[in-house]
């Protein structure tokens, strides 16, 4: 019995000051309401531009590959009869996210939505100097709509990158989790848990992680978070992603990786401010 999974605790807002330390989830009221139809989230997806990540057969071996689609042909993909095992990620556009949530009746909790208390800001505020916010995002799928054809799909256990918090609402149907404590497989201290719509999940950095879906069009909203304790990792993983990204294609990363750099350096020496007025000042002197 020692080695089997725990449930995850469940909290209830006003959440504790250190609400980032360990996995947590918040249960919707009332339980019995609807998420988003497909038809909603296709109807969204169909302004969105960056490529989605289509898992003909699902993801949940290590193995799996996935086809680069258009967001909305992705989703029609996902609702033909022999996608029943497919899943896909979407990644969605800073200005679409509200609508996404609004989608499914929800919005961000007030511990995801007041950016400025978290590390985060630091980068948000260069990156939006640069008018670079969507190309940042879609590199580090900051925000994801996440979508499953048929029961079963998911995906394998991993942890994600760079090392940052994560938060996930599901939109639609139910979908299983497993998570692992850092470098843990499946056994004891691993949590499960399952969401229903409008749950809400928390997991903090380099928790490992794997989903089932248990309804046809199962889908959740996903994005990531940069608490205190993920600042120097999350900054230096970033920089090292610019490090590779200029050596391969300069041009196409220099405005991005400029505007990141100060905001970086703090994150990584543990400086970061509350406000970013400092970062963005840095910014725009590295940019004129």
């Amino acid at each position: 019995m020692a080695n089997l999974p725990l449930t995850l605790p469940e909290l209830s807002p006003p959440l504790p000051p250190s609400w980032y330390e360990a996995p947590f989830v918040i249960r919707s009221e009332p339980a019995s309401l609807p998420g988003a139809s497909l038809d909603a989230l296709e109807h969204l997806s169909a302004s969105w531009r960056a490529h989605a990540e289509f898992y003909p057969r699902g993801a949940r071996s290590a193995a799996a590959s996935a086809l680069r689609l258009a967001p909305r042909r992705s989703l029609r993909r996902l609702r033909q009869g022999d996608a029943s095992g497919a899943y896909a990620l979407l990644p969605v556009p800073p200005r679409r996210w509200p609508q996404l949530l609004a989608a499914a009746g929800v919005e961000e909790p007030p511990f995801v939505a007041e950016a400025r208390r978290r590390p985060e800001e630091e980068c948000a505020s260069a990156v939006g100097h640069a008018n670079v916010s969507a190309r940042f995002e879609r590199e580090l799928r900051w925000r994801l709509l996440i979508v499953g054809g048929g029961p079963g799909a998911g995906m394998h256990l991993h942890a994600d990158h760079p090392p940052a918090s994560a938060w996930h609402v599901q939109l639609r149907g139910r979908k299983a989790w497993t998570l692992c404590p850092p470098n843990q497989t499946r056994g004891g201290g691993c949590l499960e848990a399952t969401l229903g719509p409008r749950d809400q999940l928390f997991f903090p950095r380099s928790w490992r992680h794997a989903t089932a879906t248990l309804d046809a069009g199962s889908a959740s909203a996903s994005r990531l978070l940069v608490t205190p304790p993920d600042a120097p990792l999350f900054g230096a993983a970033v920089q090292d992603h610019c490090t590779r990204g200029l050596a391969l294609s300069r041009g196409s990363y220099e405005v991005l990786c400029a505007a990141l750099a100060p905001c970086l350096r703090r994150l990584m020496a543990g400086q970061w401010t509350q406000d970013g007025d400092s970062q963005r000042a840095d910014s725009a002197r590295i940019l004129a």
